[in-house]
């Protein structure tokens, strides 16, 4: 009975063998064409190049950035002690007041500042409310002058100082008493960051 089920199912064990070879042919194709898909490299196609052609073709980019010549860098981050204005106290009737250590500090990196091409420091003389007004003036001025010559003396550059005397018109206290005149009496150091060009200075 064995051999008679051979006999007459033989004429399909070969249809079903190629249909399962096929199969099995198609399944591995389509899974090494996915696998490629995968990895990106579906679609490259190397094509030999002459050694000529290699010649012309431009050399690799430098990991090194060049700057070009109209680049303009941003401004280096400023010294916290120039973010507010440097207060120098003064003694009535003396012309020259005294350089604090602050100030000496301020005036220091102020002048880094201005090392890097930008920026003028402001010197402004005032004083309290006793007198006229032109001798306030000419007062205010004297110190404020006082003071930038120093400052031009530590190797300021002279064309990035600016002296100026404002008299008694910016109290910061009242002139009624002692303390409120000793602390209008005063000399501010401010760096104006948003000067580029050069500003003589006053005689």
């Amino acid at each position: 009975m064995d051999t008679t089920f051979l006999q007459k199912w033989r004429w399909l064990l070969v249809p079903i063998t190629a249909v399962y070879l096929v199969g099995v042919l198609w399944w591995l194709t389509h899974s090494e064409q996915e696998r490629m898909q995968n990895d990106g490299s579906v679609g490259l196609v190397q094509t030999p190049r002459s050694p000529a052609t290699t010649a012309l073709e431009p050399a690799a980019p430098s990991t090194i950035t060049w700057l070009k010549e109209d680049t303009v860098l941003a401004p280096a981050p400023m010294d916290s002690i120039l973010l507010h204005p440097c207060i120098l106290p003064c003694v009535k009737n003396i012309p020259v007041p005294p350089l604090t250590a602050e100030g000496l500090r301020f005036i220091e990196a102020a002048k880094n500042h201005c090392a890097r091409g930008s920026g003028m420091l402001i010197v402004t003389g005032h004083t309290d409310g006793d007198g006229s007004v032109a001798l306030n003036e000419r007062l205010s001025l004297e110190r404020a002058e006082a003071i930038r010559d120093q400052v031009i003396g530590m190797g300021f550059p002279a064309e990035r100082v600016e002296a100026i005397g404002a008299g008694a018109g910016s109290p910061i206290a009242d002139n009624l008493t002692s303390k409120g005149k000793a602390l209008n009496r005063r000399v501010t150091l401010v760096l104006d960051t948003m000067t580029n060009s050069l500003t003589p200075t006053r005689p």
